[in-house]
């Protein structure tokens, strides 16, 4: 019995195949050029994506880091994508450190963290920064059912008297 595998085709071969009867006028080559170039342009388009939404980050961070605010209050809301908040409560921080609230870290800290966590998968994650400090305000995630939402609201950063 001969095997499958035994005869290899060129692309002379194939571009003097019959032409595929849904594509008239398309070679079998070209066909197999189109397939292949989906795959990269999708490739091409996540790339971008997430370059994008790393840049976006980065600067971000990077603006929150520069402004050096250590002391601040904010109200912190937990919700569901169809605008239901399930959560909410006023966050106190003090020198960095939590002074009032229900979560272990800061809540820009826990923000940034969520924030970054989206950098990765852009499709089912979306982020809203402060546009003056650079914080993360809302960022909605998709989770298997329901899309998961955390927003800072009311922030009042803390001056310090010289």
């Amino acid at each position: 019995m001969p095997s499958l595998y035994t005869s290899r085709t060129s692309w002379e071969e194939i571009e003097r195949a019959p032409t595929f009867p849904i594509l008239k006028g398309c070679s079998r080559e070209y066909v197999l050029k189109g397939c292949l170039a989906i795959p990269t342009i999708l490739v091409s388009l996540y790339i971008i994506s997430i370059s994008i939404a790393f840049i976006n980050f980065c600067v971000n961070e990077a603006k929150w880091k520069a402004n050096k605010i250590t002391s601040y209050s904010v109200v912190i809301r937990y919700g569901i994508e169809s605008g239901h908040f399930y959560s909410s409560f006023e966050e106190i921080v003090r020198d960095g450190k939590l002074v009032k609230g229900e979560n272990v870290q800061p809540a820009i800290d826990y923000a940034f963290d969520e924030a970054r966590s989206c950098i990765f998968i852009p499709a089912l994650c979306r982020v809203e920064y402060n546009a003056l400090y650079g914080y993360p305000m809302s960022i909605h995630k998709v989770d298997f059912d329901l899309g998961r939402v955390i927003e800072l609201v009311d922030f009042s950063p803390t001056i310090k008297a010289i």
